[in-house]
């Protein structure tokens, strides 16, 4: 007998040449995977225009776990790592909702523009009440981007909606245009909410452990949204077959290395065409960008697997797509292809054919009732989650959860957070009395018990919320959006941030984690870091007059200098911050960018500047 001591790794080498378009079938269905080269992409890059918008929970449990504190770091890294040729947008949310631009969904990325979001972030709280996304995502949605435009939305949250449903539903509805990742943070985000919105978009989620830092996972998937992407993708199927159903109605944008399915679902009783072919198209203009053709139905797909995910996704199209569900029709195309839905079930039948035998002489059917606590009999909603973790003291925490419900309501109302509201919570047992001074402590609310009660908070908090916002308009143009920036915070903060830094020496720090923080805050909004002499000499070693290249003599000197300092910087990272590569690599891609057209588009005078500065670190 043989043990493996070690695990097995399998490399698997594709050929250069390969297909994106690839084609299986089943007696009745066919699917099409389609995953674009970087060339496919590159095709039709000149006519998409990416929107980033950043939408970040500031209700009031963010500031628990300083969850807040490091969705700032997160976001920072996000503005700087943006390219210029986009349109972004920042939206804070809570009880009610606050963009950073108003006039327009998005703007154009620029150093303005930059400049105002970063002041934004620094000054960012978490004075947002409850948790209601429904009315930002509504507005996003009466507001599409230009045609032939891609939106993409970061969506950080730690809390939990009363309308997953709704909130799921609108975001399909959007999925044709507009890709979606989510992070969850903390202990107690909606699986269901996060899970479903990135699903329902054909984007990512993460799920963030308390006191982890954000922005290494909004970095990985920013990297996956600054890929080249294709949008207007259509199918065109040539075939004799009867067409049942197509999946999706409308593709959504598909990026370099990412999947993108279609289905197709065939009238069975008709004989299946061997000259099929599949060919798929994008823009205005009927690009084509893929073709499958299909010449025989293999006989090894005897299990039906290709019929059953066409049908499965057709399903999850009917249920997400349609405003008033067709429960008929459902139920029909779940019994047909034996794929459940919300309205059908599968029923286990037991047949004994020999009923004299001895196994079957002596059955008899016993019906056991589901035993119940005292203190679950009466219905309490989605309290008994938490009543369930403390099963001596059950009614307790019940009483305590109704009487944070009146405290969220009246500090609503009165424009206070959850410093007053050991004045709600009425105790008398001794062991209740122990818990209530523990919630005297602000701190201890949010870190000791919040993710036990959080839950329940964020619950109550969302009804309150959305009764709050029926009263609100539907119609949510742009000058009904608040405006993040208040006339208290000083523009000219950041402006003066390089001067400021030049007339004093800054101490750099030698932690790669720090290094690299200071590093994105630095960076401009083109893509160069503009260091001192005096930062040089600190990082390198070095004077500043000693790293030259002749590529740069024709440059205006103040730009010289900029470039001289970009390429340290980039050497830098790319020597000292190497296991941090995720954080710093779309910065490090963005000054490459910017070097290379001060360079005149030159790779060769790009390739000669590193060279020479790499040298001169020796």
């Amino acid at each position: 007998m043989c043990f493996c001591s070690r695990d097995i790794i399998i490399d698997v080498e594709l050929s250069d040449v390969r297909r994106n378009t690839i084609a299986a079938i089943d007696n009745g269905a066919i699917m099409i995977s389609f995953i674009p080269s970087e060339q496919d992409c590159r095709q039709d890059s000149n006519n998409v225009m990416n929107e980033f918008i950043f939408v970040i929970d500031c209700s009031g449990s963010m500031e628990g776990d300083d969850k807040i504190g490091l969705a700032r770091k997160a976001m920072l890294l996000f503005l700087k790592s943006l390219p210029i040729d986009c349109r972004f947008n920042i939206i804070r949310f809570g009880s009610d909702f606050s963009a950073l631009f108003t006039d327009q969904v998005t703007r154009e990325y620029n150093k303005t523009n930059m400049n105002e979001a970063e002041t934004m972030i620094k000054n960012m709280k978490a004075d947002l009440g409850g948790t209601e996304l429904l009315m930002p995502l509504r507005w996003l949605k009466e507001n599409k981007p230009l045609a032939s435009s891609v939106r993409q939305i970061f969506l950080l949250t730690d809390g939990e909606v009363s309308n997953v449903t709704e909130v799921t539903n609108l975001c399909c509805e959007m999925a044709e245009y507009t890709r979606i990742f989510s992070f969850g943070l903390g202990h107690s985000p909606s699986r269901a909410l996060v899970k479903g919105l990135a699903r329902a978009t054909n984007g990512y989620f993460n799920f963030i452990a308390p006191h982890t830092n954000v922005d290494i996972y909004v970095a990985e998937q920013l990297a996956r949204a600054l890929q080249p992407s294709i949008a207007d993708v259509y199918v065109k199927w040539n075939t004799n077959q009867r067409i049942l159903y197509k999946v999706p109605e409308h593709a959504p944008p598909v990026f370099v290395g990412d999947r993108l399915l279609f289905y197709a679902l065939f009238d069975e009783t008709i004989p299946f065409d061997h000259t099929t072919t599949v060919e798929l198209f994008t823009g205005i203009q009927q690009q084509p960008i893929g073709l499958a053709r299909i010449d025989h139905v293999p006989s090894v797909l005897s299990s039906q697997l290709v019929l059953h995910l066409a049908a499965k996704a057709l399903l999850r199209e009917l249920l997400n797509n349609q405003e008033i569900i067709d429960k008929e029709l459902l139920v029909n195309i779940s019994i047909k292809y034996g794929i459940l839905c919300p309205y059908t079930a599968f029923i286990g039948v037991e047949r004994r054919l020999n009923a004299n035998s001895e196994s079957n002489i002596d059955m008899e059917l016993r019906q056991v009732p589901i035993m119940m606590r005292k203190a679950c009999r009466e219905p309490v909603s989605r309290f008994h989650a938490v009543s369930s973790m403390f099963s001596q003291k059950p009614l307790f925490l019940l009483h305590a959860a109704d009487s944070l419900m009146q405290c969220d309501m009246l500090l609503s109302e009165q424009g206070e957070y959850i410093d007053r509201i050991e004045y709600c919570v009425s105790v008398s047992t001794a062991d209740v009395c122990q818990l209530h001074k523990a919630v005297l402590r602000k701190q201890s609310l949010r870190s000791s018990i919040g993710s036990i009660l959080q839950p329940a908070i964020h619950f109550v908090s969302s009804l309150f919320t959305k009764t709050r916002a029926k009263k609100l308009t539907t119609s949510y143009d742009s000058k009904h959006v608040k405006s993040s920036t208040s006339d208290d915070i000083d523009q000219s903060l950041h402006n003066s941030n390089f001067s400021n830094r030049q007339a004093s020496n800054m101490i750099w720090p030698t932690d790669e984690q720090k290094l690299v923080d200071r590093f994105v805050e630095l960076q401009q909004y083109d893509g160069r870091w503009m260091l001192t002499a005096d930062d040089v000499n600190q990082l390198t070693g070095k004077s500043l007059t000693i790293f030259s290249s002749s590529v740069v003599e024709k440059l205006e000197k103040n730009i010289q200098q900029s470039v001289i300092t970009t390429a340290v910087v980039i050497i830098i990272l790319e020597t000292r911050c190497l296991a941090l590569k995720t954080l710093w690599q779309a910065l490090s891609n963005k000054a490459y960018k910017c070097l290379k057209k001060l360079l005149d588009e030159d790779e060769s005078k790009l390739e000669q500047l590193m060279k020479d500065i790499r040298d001169q670190f020796q």
